[in-house]
């Protein structure tokens, strides 16, 4: 009975380990964007080295036009991967800063890691989707 009051405090150390505090990263932040439109999408295959023997990976392409207030820095990040009826790549609009200012149309531009294969490409702002992008063609540089 002893050996096992002593050994109790051993269990409940991997615990206290998993049960801690949840990740400073925010998935859905708040967003300012008072429109989005024009989204754009493809996937290519480009060169990552200048070398002889030049290494080549293949990237998601996304761009297009978001109207923020003129204080706000806004790019894109990527978000999770959804497997519907199809894979569906999220990506998320981020506007950092007060929200405060007249409204101005910022183009925005991101590359990200590609999957094999896209069912389509949902932009997503705050905890809502803003635009799907279904067309997304391959292209070779």
């Amino acid at each position: 009975m002893r050996r096992a009051l002593l050994t109790l405090p051993l269990l409940m150390l991997p615990s206290a380990c998993l049960l801690g505090e949840p990740g400073d990263r925010i998935v859905y932040s708040p967003c300012h964007a008072l429109a989005t439109g024009g989204w754009r999408a493809s996937v290519a295959r480009i060169s990552v080295t200048q070398q002889k023997a030049p290494l080549h990976r293949t990237f998601l392409f996304v761009e297009g036009e978001v109207t923020a207030p003129e204080s706000d820095t806004v790019s894109l990040d990527r978000g999770p991967v959804q497997h519907l009826a199809g894979t569906v790549q999220q990506i998320f609009v981020r506007t950092d800063g007060p929200g405060t200012g007249r409204p101005v149309v910022q183009h925005v531009q991101g590359r990200f890691r590609a999957l094999k294969h896209y069912g389509s490409v949902a932009i997503r702002c705050g905890d809502g989707i803003v635009g799907t992008i279904r067309d997304i063609p391959r292209r070779d540089q």
